[in-house]
């Protein structure tokens, strides 16, 4: 039977054994500072946004990267179409209730009797050509036919939901309002928000 031997060590043997293994970390600390500063920089220094940190936090990261390097603008931009010209711009105008931008949308789309967009006109007269003559005859609230880029719209039934008031459109009733429409909103496609009031082309 083999003998167990039991080793003792002095407290002097302890902290010489300590020493020597606090040098190897250096040592190893050593070689891999060395050897990261012998990488590229292009592998070292990564963009935050191109680490790729998981779940959650990797999300939160990437959002608070996007903030403080995303440049911030104010909108409308200067020189943008969408601010009026003139210093003092349009005073806002409230418009009645229900009359709204998705009420004007559901009124043109209604298959109710009573909804007339058109002045009574013909559907098989659909367009009309008109003239000049024609068109400024028709410059009253209760009769209002405007031309905006060659095409005439009957806006009777339309006045009270211009977002700018009645008052400024009198100015075109019954004439070519396309200079006034572009003054204020021309980045806004008259076709699409008139098409159920279009009555035909001017001649």
């Amino acid at each position: 039977m083999t003998p167990i031997v039991k080793i003792t060590t002095t407290p002097s043997e302890k902290k010489e054994d300590e020493n020597i293994s606090n040098q190897q970390g250096l040592d190893h600390k050593s070689k891999v500072h060395f050897k990261n500063q012998d990488e590229p920089t292009s592998k070292k220094m990564d963009s935050p946004s191109r680490v790729a940190l998981p779940g959650f936090k990797g999300q939160l990261a990437r959002q608070r990267h996007q903030q403080t390097t995303t440049p911030s603008f104010n909108f409308p931009l200067a020189g943008s179409p969408q601010i009026a010209s003139g210093s003092r711009g349009r005073a806002k105008v409230s418009l009645k209730p229900k009359h709204s931008a998705m009420d004007w949308e559901h009124l043109k789309n209604s298959n109710s009797s009573n909804t007339k967009l058109r002045a009574n006109m013909d559907p098989s007269s659909f367009p009309l050509r008109i003239t000049k003559d024609e068109l400024s005859k028709h410059n009253k609230l209760d009769d209002f036919w405007v031309c905006i880029d060659r095409k005439v719209y009957d806006l009777t039934s339309y006045l009270d939901f211009h977002p700018g008031g009645v008052e400024i459109l009198k100015a075109v009733a019954g004439k070519d309002g396309t200079a006034l429409f572009n003054k204020y909103h021309r980045w806004v496609s008259a076709e699409r928000i008139l098409d159920g009031c279009m009555l035909g082309f001017l001649v």
